[in-house]
């Protein structure tokens, strides 16, 4: 039918477009954050801007080569996927447009990691090979484990045997830790992290004396286990604060007497995120509520405790209430409370709260109403589905920074940026990877002036970047 064709054409051009200008310079722009900032907007504009990225494929700096990629990627769509894969395919010799692709395909290619042969043969060296792994540990769909294991071959190099492990480990493995380097130790440590991984014997936690980053080891500690009496005379600030993780240590029956000497005393961020994150995971009491001030803390919990024992969290999040209501009544320049004050309304589902949700949806700023339509499906009984009641639980908890998948969410870009941008000039740039331990110097295959370094710091320390541990 000649008007159905007029009407698919018109309607394929009015959905096309192009990016507004002040996004298109800012892939251009000389700021790693500015960057990655244009390519997450242009790639929230949709599949309509699907032509513009073919147009400008391969056109520009390699600064905005890389802009467009990254935008490509978190786009996500048949066509911009086309492009990422493109990009990544093998070459004769190292490449730095080629090393950022494999990391994007990795990460956003539902096809990654499944032909392990192909895949593999993507990159052309070690470094190349890192940054396909570490796109695979944030991919949310299983991977061919043996056939990369078959394809690295049986002795890689610390850096691949280490991100090897760590993706076994995201994928439900237990890999085994026998490499001896700061790098493999180090990421025995954190991956020790993860549920229903071993416990690090105490002869590697101590392998690395001042070579090991120190919250990482007594994030770690598990054997020889603390007694929850020891607690009293442990100092809390500093790395100590990870000591929340005691939870985790201490036999089930000591849990919830350690957990009430500490939410008094750990009231600070990420600490009190992680505390009340782990008590939620173990389904303890999270008691009577707090003040303002640890309310992110507590939210956090709940958030967690929810996926196991939702009654409970209701129960909890209903005692709360008060506490909510004020927060959102008086807290109007503090988003992080007031947003953890509306998770909680959200959990407690009193039908009195409704008319703040629909008042906020209905005059709040656009970025706010969006956050907070899917906390209003679940304040309304509306996320019936288990699955993605659950998702969205764990969404929000990890946003928040609970329990060790937040100190994860924090550590983990961490060792991996040591592995690949160590010795770089953009390394010494990033405050997050201030007094890198001895022995986690990579091996970069290109000048260490290099902006591609840049944008990876900058791609794996944003809330894009995250593990696959939901």
């Amino acid at each position: 039918m000649p008007g159905a064709s007029l009407c698919t054409l018109l309607l394929g051009f009015l959905l096309a477009q192009d990016p507004p200008s002040t996004l298109q310079r800012g892939l251009d722009n000389t700021e790693p954050a500015v960057r990655r900032a244009a390519a997450q907007e242009i790639a929230a504009l949709g599949d309509g801007v699907d032509d513009w990225l073919e147009d400008e494929f391969g056109r520009g700096a390699p600064l905005r080569q890389r802009s467009l990629l990254l935008a490509a990627a978190l786009l996500g769509s048949e066509r911009s996927l086309e492009l990422v894969d493109r990009a990544a395919r093998r070459g004769r010799r190292p490449d730095s447009r080629r090393a950022w692709s494999l990391m994007l395909y990795g990460y956003a290619h539902p096809e990654a990691g499944l032909n392990a042969r192909d895949d593999w043969r993507r990159a052309t060296t070690d470094f190349e090979h890192c940054c396909l792994l570490v796109g695979l540990i944030g991919a949310p769909h299983p991977v061919d484990m043996a056939g990369l294991r078959e394809q690295a071959g049986r002795r890689p190099g610390e850096r691949v045997a280490a991100l090897l492990n760590a993706l076994e480990a995201v994928q439900g493995g237990q890999p085994t830790w026998s490499g001896e380097s700061a790098v493999e130790v180090s990421g025995q440590i954190l991956c020790s992290l993860l549920a229903g991984s071993e416990r690090v014997p105490a002869d590697r936690l101590t392998a690395f004396p001042g070579k090991m980053s120190e919250d990482w080891r007594l994030a770690a500690l598990r054997d020889p286990g603390r007694s929850g009496d020891s607690l009293r005379g442990t100092p809390l600030g500093g790395n100590n604060a990870v000591v929340a993780f005691v939870l985790h240590e201490l036999e089930p029956s000591l849990r919830q007497k350690a957990f009430d000497f500490l939410r008094d005393r750990l009231r600070e961020p990420p600490a009190a995120a992680w505390l009340w994150g782990s008590a939620g995971d173990l389904s303890l009491d999270l008691g009577a509520a707090g003040t303002a001030a640890s309310l992110t803390g507590e939210a956090a919990g709940l958030l967690r405790l929810a996926i196991t024992a939702p009654d409970s969290a209701i129960a909890a999040a209903v005692r709360r209430l008060p506490l909510a209501r004020k927060v959102l009544e008086q807290e109007g320049r503090n988003e992080d409370r007031r947003w953890a004050a509306a998770l909680i309304l959200a959990l407690a589902g009193a039908s009195e709260d409704h008319a703040w949700f629909k008042q906020e949806l209905e005059l709040a700023p656009p970025a706010w109403r969006q956050r907070l339509q899917p906390v209003w499906l679940l304040a309304s009984g509306s996320l019936d589905q288990a699955s993605v009641r659950q998702a969205w639980l764990s969404r929000w908890s990890r946003a928040l920074g609970a329990g060790r998948i937040g100190f994860l969410d924090q550590e983990a870009p961490r060792w991996m940026a040591m592995i690949l941008i160590n010795g770089t000039i953009a390394a010494e740039e990033r405050v997050e990877l201030d007094g890198i331990p001895e022995g986690m110097a990579g091996a970069p295959d290109h000048p260490i002036t290099d902006e591609l370094y840049a944008d990876m710091a900058e791609f794996l320390f944003s809330a894009t970047y995250r593990w696959n541990l939901d």
